[in-house]
């Protein structure tokens, strides 16, 4: 929008600027966005608001501005290397395969009052060219393709002949009843969300900005100040 709703915004802030000030829960809802601890930036509403909050709280001498919604991401880094595995036989799969997709088995839930934990194991479902369909685990998958030489069919019978319950490839996702778990469409990599419907921002001035900021100048002569 390049600022087009930055007017009707400093309209409302210019007949209401405790607004900003108060810590009841902001209507429309400001809200933030966080991955891994970084810093805070605006998720879907609250672009045009936060601007005018931070040169507000520049010029007032304020930091923490109350009543946003903040959704805070965690990813599980240790995955990655496990999940471009996965990844890695996949595509493997595919070419010798008529049909190849990963699928991800429950093994275990574990439930208390306060949170969630399930744990899966990655297989593969695989349809050779005698239109034959088999299930492999992670590991079944990777000695297989470590053969590439011999036949499929031999290789897919040497395989089931010596698999015995291999642990395979597992991720641990924890959930919280407000706070659902989401996975990468690989489901090799945890991602936990933390949802605040109403919380406060501590440094609102360290806020990264926009690369295209919008009506700094504007804002600072409508809150009193000037901008340098």
């Amino acid at each position: 929008e390049k600022g087009k709703r930055m007017k009707s915004n400093l309209e409302l802030f210019e007949a209401n600027p405790d607004y900003y000030l108060n810590t009841e829960h902001k209507l429309p809802t400001m809200s933030y966005l966080q991955i891994d601890g970084g810093p805070l930036y605006v998720d879907d509403e609250g672009e045009h608001r936060t601007c005018i909050a931070k040169m507000f709280f520049f010029l007032k001498g304020l930091t923490m501005l109350h009543g946003v919604s903040i959704v805070r991401h965690r990813l599980d880094h240790p995955a990655w290397p496990a999940d471009r595995e996965a990844m890695e036989i996949y595509r493997g799969l595919l070419e010798h395969f008529r049909f190849a997709r990963p699928l991800r088995k429950k093994l275990s839930r574990e439930d208390t009052g306060g949170w969630m934990r399930e744990t899966f194991e990655i297989c593969f479902e695989v349809v050779d060219r005698k239109a034959h369909m088999s299930t492999l685990s992670k590991d079944e998958a990777a000695r297989l393709l470590e053969h590439r030489h011999s036949s499929l069919p031999g290789k897919l019978k040497a395989l089931f002949r010596k698999s015995s319950e291999p642990e395979g490839f597992k991720n641990t996702a924890v959930m919280t009843p407000a706070c659902p778990a989401r996975r990468w469409p690989s489901g090799g990599l945890e991602l936990q969300v933390w949802r605040h419907s109403t919380a406060s921002i501590e440094n609102l001035l360290q806020m990264p900005g926009r690369k295209e900021p919008v009506a700094h100048e504007t804002i600072a002569k409508k809150t009193g100040g000037k901008m340098t």
